[in-house]
């Protein structure tokens, strides 16, 4: 299952990892235990940088049928990503927005 978290209205950096978190917390009592090292903030500092190599990695997690939460900040990325994995062969795409900041 992939999951693509659209967190809007989210100016701080850190309002956005504290989100993040919440939200893996929440996924966790709901039993999808998701680990840090599944969880993709595309708009990190310096995540642009590592792009290519981010994507691989994304897309060899796909392959493997556990859940990956990835984190977008607006509809055009959320869309983009989910069609990414749609035709990479993913069999869950769900889209989630939430309003961080208000």
């Amino acid at each position: 299952m992939i999951l693509i978290l659209n967190i809007k209205k989210c100016e701080s950096e850190i309002r956005r990892l504290d989100t993040i978190l919440t939200f893996c917390a929440q996924l966790k009592k709901a039993g999808f235990d998701i680990s840090r090292d599944r969880v993709f903030d595309l708009n990190a500092p310096r995540q642009l940088e590592h792009t290519a190599y981010y994507h691989a990695q994304m897309m060899k997690q796909v392959c493997d049928h556990r859940p990956l939460l990835v984190v977008v900040v607006d509809e055009a990325q959320a869309t983009a990503m989910a069609d990414i994995y749609k035709d990479g062969g993913a069999h869950s795409v769900q889209v989630v927005d939430l309003v961080a900041d208000i």
